[in-house]
């Protein structure tokens, strides 16, 4: 049985110790940042595809204006 003088080294023995691979302070501040940066990844390519996809319209609609006014549409 433990006393209260082994209970105080054993927390202070753990207060000590490094985090190791394994533990899940460690692998959630992990996941949380690369959720992070794989948000601003999709956020950009978002906006990336939005943008391309408005000068495709332009490009498009630029096409048609300029066979329409040579006669050949």
């Amino acid at each position: 049985m433990m006393n209260d003088k082994d209970c105080k080294d054993l927390e202070k023995t753990l207060d000590s110790l490094e985090r190791g691979p394994n533990d899940l302070e460690k692998q959630i501040e992990t996941l949380q940042f690369r959720n992070e940066v794989l948000h601003k990844a999709n956020h950009k390519q978002m906006n990336e595809i939005l943008d391309l996809r408005t000068k495709i319209k332009k490009l498009e609609k630029d096409a048609v204006d300029q066979f329409r006014n040579k006669g050949e549409l």
